[in-house]
C-alpha cells in the first residue's frame, strides 16, 4: 500500500463477493489476534481477513473500527504476503488536532515458514517461522515508518494448538518496543472453538501495554469462519476495551 486512500465497507464487501466466484480453501481464521501462526498460505491462494465491526473505548474515547483488512497472498516456497490496515471514526469530539476518521495500523510483510511442522499438512512438530514488515505512514495518524520482524512459533496438540510470537519493531515514532505473546485455540473438531491471547509489549521508553482477548471462531464452513472477540487492555495507565467481530474467506486464485 504506498498511497492513502479510505476503505469503505462497500468497497470491502464488493472484494469478498469478487473473490467468491473463485474455488475456495479453507480458512485459517487468525483474524481477532494481534500475533499469528507459523502458517501461510498455499501458492495462488489469497485469504482475506475482514472486521466489519469493531468498537474501542481508550480511556473516555470511543471509536469505531470498521472496516479493518488483512490480505494475505501465498507464493513461491512457504511464503506469504500480508497488506494490512484499519480505519478509525471517532465517536466524540476530536482533540485538538486529531481527526475524527483515520486509517492505521497501516504495513505490509513477508512471512516465511522456516520449519514445517503439525501446522502444515503431514508434519509433526513445532512449526517455526518468521515475519519482517515496513509500517507505512497512517492517513490521519503518524506520518513516519517503521520496520518489525517476529519469529513465531506453533504446535498443535489433539485438544489445543499454541502459537508462541516474539517481535522487535522500530515504530513509526522512531522507540524500540519488545513484543510477547501467546495464543491458545480449542480443537478444530469443534464447530465453535474457543480462544484466547495474552500479550505484552514493552518500549524503550517506558511504556508499556498489557492485554487479554476471549471469544470463539465459528467454522461456518471449509472456506469460511467467522470469529469474535471482547479484549481488555492496560496502556500506559489508560484502560482499553475492545470488541471485534469478523471474518475469514480463502480463495484459490487459479483453477
Amino acid at each position: 500500500m504506498t498511497t492513502h486512500r479510505t476503505f469503505s465497507i462497500r468497497s470491502c464487501l464488493l472484494l469478498c463477493g469478487a473473490f467468491c466466484a473463485a474455488w475456495s480453501m479453507p480458512a485459517q481464521a487468525m483474524r481477532p489476534f494481534e500475533g499469528t501462526d507459523a502458517a501461510v498460505a498455499e501458492p495462488g491462494v489469497f485469504e482475506l481477513e475482514l472486521g466489519p465491526l469493531g468498537y474501542v473505548r481508550a480511556g473516555s474515547q470511543s471509536s469505531l473500527v470498521a472496516p479493518a483488512v488483512v490480505g494475505n497472498f501465498g507464493f513461491g516456497d512457504d511464503f506469504e504476503f500480508v497488506i494490512e490496515g484499519r480505519t478509525s471514526r471517532l465517536l466524540g469530539t476530536p482533540e485538538e488536532g486529531s481527526y475524527r476518521t483515520s486509517i492505521g495500523d497501516t504495513a505490509m510483510s513477508i512471512k516465511h515458514v522456516l520449519r514445517k511442522g503439525s501446522m502444515q499438512e503431514g508434519g509433526s512438530g513445532v512449526s517455526i517461522a518468521m515475519e519482517c514488515g515496513v509500517l507505512l505512514p497512517e492517513y490521519h495518524g503518524t506520518s513516519g515508518t517503521g520496520g518489525t520482524c517476529a519469529a513465531i512459533a506453533s504446535q498443535k496438540f489433539e485438544d489445543v494448538t499454541i502459537h508462541l510470537n516474539t517481535a522487535l519493531t522500530r515504530t513509526r515514532e522512531k522507540t524500540n518496543t519488545r513484543f510477547l505473546g501467546v495464543i491458545l485455540e480449542g480443537s478444530e473438531e469443534l464447530a465453535v472453538r474457543p480462544i484466547m491471547e495474552v500479550f505484552a509489549e514493552r518500549e524503550n521508553n517506558g511504556g508499556h501495554t498489557n492485554s487479554v482477548l476471549v471469544g470463539a471462531i465459528w467454522k461456518h464452513s471449509e472456506d469460511l469462519a467467522f470469529d469474535v472477540g471482547l479484549r481488555h487492555a492496560r496502556a500506559d495507565g489508560i484502560n482499553i476495551n475492545e470488541v471485534r467481530m469478523g471474518l475469514t474467506w480463502s480463495y484459490a486464485m487459479h483453477n
